[in-house]
């Protein structure tokens, strides 16, 4: 177990690994993280299994009470095995605090610190119209995509949260190896650098597929009440997201930028992204930069 001290929330956060006998509190963070999505998120034998001598699902609790966790299970692929991260979910009280930044670290620490060895990949999917989670994943934790799922949760739409109802619940599928390079120590751009990106050469930034780099936009509309809305940002997500992947675009950041004066999300994605260069994302909007300087 580890405290340590969170200034943004003014209070000792402790990590220690969930337990079966945090079930009850983290059906109420469930219910209340994924608004209305219903209280059997997880059955309690189910929870009790995965969590009964766990040291793969990390815990956060604010004196003494928990106010988030990740949820993993170690699973085999082709290529061995992964940590996949089931379910990470905050309580709203506690959110905007950094609490789901410090859970993603202690997954990444866990395994590049051996403590589920052989475990050297990291997976998990996120709604890629939620910008929250969009930035903790790829900006906060340096993880990346390059396949998205359609509709990968048919019933999500009629038992989901009330930000899912009668929406595909499309998902971009990350990864991140936590010893490589680009976890290590990859170098973001910043958001002023697409902002600068954006002014200059806007056009050229939004679904050309000769450049190095691309945006797509992330609409603020999950959880909206405007249901025809919602369902047309979700099929131009979507399709404008497949369409890059295919053309070998990698997700590997978000933007944050204003525009008209409002804040406007994007994801950054780059062609040729590799995971052994730290380096390589800031090269290729360097290199975009230096291209379209003149014109």
């Amino acid at each position: 177990m580890e405290t340590i001290n969170n200034p943004e929330a003014g209070q000792l956060t402790t990590i220690r690994q969930l337990a079966p006998t945090d079930y009850d509190r983290w059906r109420t963070i469930a219910a209340r993280a994924w608004s209305g999505i219903g209280k059997e998120i997880n059955r309690s034998w189910d929870f009790a299994a995965l969590t009964k001598d766990s040291v793969v699902s990390p815990a956060a609790f604010v004196d003494n009470q928990l106010v988030g966790a990740s949820l993993n299970i170690v699973k085999y692929g082709a290529d061995g095995p992964y940590l996949l991260i089931h379910m990470l979910g905050v309580d709203p009280t506690g959110q905007n605090r950094g609490i789901g930044t410090r859970l993603m670290g202690e997954n990444l620490r866990l395994v590049r610190d051996d403590v589920i060895a052989p475990v050297t990949t990291i997976r998990l999917t996120s709604d890629p119209l939620d910008p929250r989670n969009v930035r903790l994943y790829l900006h906060g934790a340096r993880m990346h995509s390059s396949t998205y799922l359609e509709d990968e949760y048919t019933r999500l739409s009629d038992e989901g949260g009330i930000q899912h109802r009668g929406l595909p619940a499309d998902r971009l599928y990350y990864e991140t190896k936590p010893n490589s390079p680009w976890s290590l120590a990859g170098r973001l751009p910043g958001d002023a650098a697409y902002q600068e990106l954006l002014t200059q050469s806007a056009q050229s930034l939004m679904g050309c597929p000769d450049e190095l780099i691309t945006l797509v936009a992330i609409p603020p509309v999950l959880g909206s009440h405007d249901h025809e809305s919602s369902l047309r940002a979700r099929f131009a997500q979507r399709r404008s997201l497949q369409q890059a992947l295919a053309l070998g675009y990698t997700a590997v950041d978000q933007a944050r930028v204003i525009l008209e004066g409002k804040e406007q999300s994007y994801l950054v994605l780059m062609k040729d992204f590799n995971q052994e260069n730290s380096n390589c994302l800031i090269k290729a909007v360097q290199q975009f930069r230096d291209t379209h300087e003149y014109r």
